[in-house]
């Protein structure tokens, strides 16, 4: 019986072990993040406020980068290299978002090009246009609303987090932030699908 015992307990306590050794590395990989962030918070926040010309979307799309690092669980051996990398990823897909985004609202406001000689390309604006609408409209209520601020209104993750919480919902920034990048994932499929039937 004892032996019994001692062969169940062997591997609960290489679990704790274990456990130990992750929390050890995680605690290693958050300090890292912590540092990365004290020295190059400030530097990244100028470098992309040249590129947006604006503070606020500059600390928001630095921010978002920690985020994204914090939560990356491999080995980086360059972290601020890896933070820059993941920052410009963040612009550069803000600017293909901004774009689509301008091009509806200017389809919105004119309407269909009433003075092109065929049809087909405001069938394809039209196309365009119903496809992404499906696809916010297939979004769960918070990702679709928490788009809605994001690209619509404008506002900062900041700013969406105390929407929500002034609407009763206790939400993490994070969560804001996965529900955004889990609409323009959706968006961004509804309009390559689309492309391709072309």
């Amino acid at each position: 019986m004892s032996s019994k015992y001692i062969s169940t307990s062997e591997p609960k306590i290489k679990q704790v072990e274990t456990s130990v050794q992750e929390s050890t590395i995680d605690d290693q990989r958050v300090w890292r993040v912590r540092v990365c962030f004290q020295q190059n918070h400030s530097q990244l926040v100028r470098w992309l406020e040249v590129r947006t010309g604006s503070m606020a979307t500059a600390c928001d799309i630095a921010n978002e980068a920690f985020a994204t690092v914090l939560e990356f669980k491999g080995q980086v051996s360059d972290l601020r290299a890896y933070v820059y990398r993941i920052a410009a990823n963040i612009l550069a897909r803000r600017g293909e978002t901004d774009a689509i985004h301008r091009r509806l609202d200017v389809r919105i406001a004119n309407g269909p090009d009433s003075f092109s000689p065929s049809p087909e390309p405001g069938v394809a604006e039209e196309q365009e246009f119903l496809a992404l609408r499906a696809a916010i409209g297939s979004l769960p209520p918070r990702a679709r609303e928490a788009i809605r601020l994001r690209y619509w209104e404008e506002l900062s993750y900041d700013e969406i987090l105390h929407r929500f919480r002034e609407r009763g919902v206790v939400v993490h920034l994070r969560t804001v932030m996965r529900w955004v990048a889990y609409g323009l994932e959706k968006c961004r499929d509804a309009m390559e699908a689309k492309e391709r039937l072309r």
